[in-house]
């Protein structure tokens, strides 16, 4: 119920169903505060999602900073976050996530290099979020910077990673190193080759996105409705 509530966008009525849990003493899970959290964004109050947090420690639940991120509180998810005693990759990435709705590239910078003090080393979708960021800042050398990074880590010939990477070089105008990219990937899915065509596309050069088109079957794709 409260997760029916949250989607079909009656935020306030899940967070009753929730309350009404708490006063009858019905022990709570993992999923009820995440469907409660979602309550929370569509109401849009940071309080409600400050409260529920408190449950959850309380409970020992493991707590996102995502909710945090996506109501605006973003310090307060970083204070959250700083709490963790043992954080994995998985929660860093969802800082990351967070911390690219924004536009300022130091912020990505010092907390990317805040990770690497850790023993932790970044993943595939580290480097996505990351690739993804740099593209709509339209920041090409920041892009090229976690760039290099990933291809120390050998993670550049990831799908999400590559196709994360040629979106980035479309969007900066680079499309001589997206075709490089793309070239040199040695699995191409169609969500690559989507992504090339709509870089094409972006930068004005139309021969060649209807020549990768024609050329999806001999790719042994076959092209989807994002393609289209």
């Amino acid at each position: 119920m409260i997760g029916g509530y949250a989607q079909c966008g009656y935020g306030f009525e899940s967070l009753m169903a929730m309350s009404l849990m708490q006063y009858k003493g019905i022990p709570m899970v993992s999923f009820t505060f995440i469907n409660a959290l979602k309550g929370c964004l569509v109401v849009g109050n940071l309080n409600f999602g400050r409260q529920i947090h408190g449950l959850i420690i309380q409970s020992e639940v493991a707590f996102s900073t995502a909710v945090y991120f996506k109501s605006g509180g973003e310090l307060y998810a970083l204070k959250v976050f700083d709490r963790f005693l043992d954080k994995d990759i998985i929660s860093w990435n969802t800082v990351f996530s967070g911390l690219s709705q924004g536009d300022d590239a130091r912020v990505i910078g010092r907390f990317f290099h805040k990770l690497m003090l850790t023993s932790l080393k970044p993943n595939c979708v580290t480097f996505s979020i990351l690739f993804r960021f740099c593209g709509e800042a339209l920041d090409l050398v920041s892009g090229l910077q976690f760039y290099c990074l990933a291809l120390q880590f050998g993670i550049s010939e990831e799908i999400s990673a590559t196709t994360s990477l040629i979106n980035m070089f479309s969007k900066c105008g680079a499309m001589r190193k997206a075709c490089l990219v793309f070239k040199s990937a040695l699995f191409k899915s169609i969500r690559t080759c989507n992504k090339m065509i709509y870089g094409y596309n972006l930068n004005c050069c139309h021969t060649e996105a209807l020549n990768l088109f024609f050329n999806l079957k001999g790719l042994g794709l076959e092209a989807d409705e994002c393609t289209f």
